[in-house]
């Protein structure tokens, strides 16, 4: 065997084995707890996360859904663990720039008032539309991005 393939494969394992035990306590620290305070998303913000993580993963018969699995819990984890500040800034900007619009397109004046059908609606907004329409998005996006 070629001596940089076998050292090539080793730092590979190594990595994986260093990388491993961080994804698995993410995970760990994902059971479902009461007293959980969020470390990258507002308090606020916790709860419509978790919707539209439920709205884009469901629970089914025999498949437990986001909710189920408190996906939120680990998205806020991993974010605030993994991504650069300049992806976290981004995110954040993003987020609240989402929630501005389903507050515009429901009329309400409060994040805690918007609920799962302003939400789905939005998502179809952004993710749904004809191919024509996601310009606005995109505009939307850039602004936030610089």
């Amino acid at each position: 065997m070629n001596r940089r393939k076998a050292l090539k494969n080793l730092g590979l394992s190594l990595g994986t084995i260093t990388l491993s035990p961080a994804v698995l306590s993410l995970l760990h620290s994902c059971k479902s707890d009461l007293d959980w305070n969020p470390v990258f998303f507002s308090s606020d913000h916790v709860n419509i996360v978790a919707e539209l993580s439920d709205l884009i993963i469901p629970s089914g018969d025999n498949i437990p859904g986001s909710k189920e699995l408190n996906l939120v819990k680990f998205i806020d984890l991993y974010i605030h663990n993994v991504s650069n500040k300049k992806d976290q800034d981004l995110l954040k900007k993003s987020t609240n720039a989402f929630l501005r619009n389903c507050l515009t397109k429901s009329t309400k004046n409060n994040f805690e008032k918007l609920d799962r059908n302003d939400l789905e609606s939005s998502l179809k907004y952004f993710f749904k539309t004809k191919a024509d329409d996601h310009s606005n998005w995109r505009q939307a996006y850039n602004k936030n991005k610089d």
